[in-house]
């Protein structure tokens, strides 16, 4: 007998689960409270960045990243391939270093001093003295590229996608698509369908500022760009004992950066623009208002290794996603066939195709 799923939320997470769900033979059925998705999934960088994670998460991102090249190529879905991490310091260089002397034999990443990595990529500055690439990294418009995913999984394998309906809680909900079971996939909106275990993980909201801008196609990098800061947030490289001295460095001389959350990040579309930023303020609700001075302090730092000339800042916004300081992710039971399903640290593009495929396997 086929097993009924109702996946909540159309955002990467639920999506995510439809797709190992629907492999396995379970009929899906997806429903998002409004005309398509509007959350953290299109709100940020569309970046599949395995090369920041570690451990368990690392295996969880590379599985992930096999599920995202079947997709990519089934869905017909545009996309660049793999990141540079250029650094203009002393004690960047250090941290680089020590990362490729610790990881060249088991990632795919080559380490390149500032002229090599300039005739690779022309459009870094003359103050990068060294540049770390890895080939891991995928980077999607998430704009176009959910809805194309949302396409190819209703044609491909036959999920169903109940836009423009509300959820007041799980139980209903349930009953009324006769569903053997329910995965709650809705991201922050875990506060109102499950306040109880939204509070046992201290949910709430980080809200980051993003540009979109339009520049001339030799200065595209076409793929994602990382700087020093991202070396002091992502666990790949924090843990290193170099990173120390650079994190002191940032903020003897740039210290906006830290005090502001700022890690600054460039994500190519295929489309030929770049989307940019961001910043961390964390919060029990999402921030509407963005501050100029946040805007130009990423893009002072992006600046500093890549050429920005002539180029048109298109649009800005605010993005957000769902944070717990306490857990990662969440992919489990919450009783009576009801699962959780949430990425809580802002990788939620690079785990969540991994994450899924493990729930959805052990059920």
């Amino acid at each position: 007998m086929i097993q009924s799923l109702l996946v909540i939320g159309a955002g990467i997470g639920g999506l995510a689960v439809a797709l190992a769900a629907a492999k396995r033979g379970w009929k899906v059925t997806v429903v998002e409270q409004n005309d398509r998705a509007l959350g953290a999934s299109i709100q940020n960088f569309g970046l599949v960045f395995p090369l920041a994670t570690t451990g368990a998460e690392y295996e969880i991102a590379q599985k992930s990243l096999s599920v995202w090249d079947e997709t990519l190529t089934g869905a017909g879905i545009a996309f660049h391939r793999g990141s540079v991490i250029p650094v203009c310091s002393d004690e960047g260089m250090a941290v680089l270093q020590a990362f490729y002397d610790g990881h060249k034999s088991e990632r795919e990443v080559s380490l390149m001093g500032g002229d090599a990595a300039r005739e690779r990529l022309p459009m870094l500055s003359s103050a990068v003295q060294m540049a770390l690439l890895s080939e891991s990294e995928r980077v999607i418009d998430a704009r176009t590229a959910l809805p194309q995913l949302t396409n190819w999984l209703q044609d491909r394998w036959n999920v169903s996608f109940q836009f423009n309906t509300s959820v007041q809680d799980l139980e209903s909900l349930k009953t009324q698509y006769d569903a053997d079971r329910v995965v709650c996939a809705t991201g922050a909106g875990l506060k109102q369908l499950l306040p109880e275990l939204a509070h046992e993980l201290e949910l709430s909201v980080c809200s980051l500022q993003v540009s979109r801008l339009q520049l001339s196609p030799e200065l595209i990098p076409k793929r994602a760009v990382a700087t020093e800061t991202s070396l002091t947030r992502y666990a790949s490289f924090t843990n290193l004992p170099e990173t120390f001295s650079l994190r002191e460095s940032i903020q003897q001389q740039r210290p906006g950066l830290l005090e502001y959350g700022i890690n600054p990040l460039a994500s190519s579309c295929a489309s030929g623009e770049m989307i940019v930023g961001d910043s961390h303020k964390y919060g029990s609700s999402p921030e509407i208002f963005s501050e100029s001075y946040i805007d130009e302090l990423y893009m002072s730092e992006l600046s500093r290794v890549l050429n920005f000339a002539g180029s048109l800042v298109k649009e800005r916004w605010m993005g957000c996603y769902a944070y717990s300081p306490v857990r990662s992710y969440i992919a489990e039971s919450v009783g009576d066939n009801n699962w959780v399903f949430a990425v809580l640290n802002g990788l939620g593009m690079t785990l969540s195709f991994g994450l899924a495929d493990d729930m959805v396997a052990g059920w």
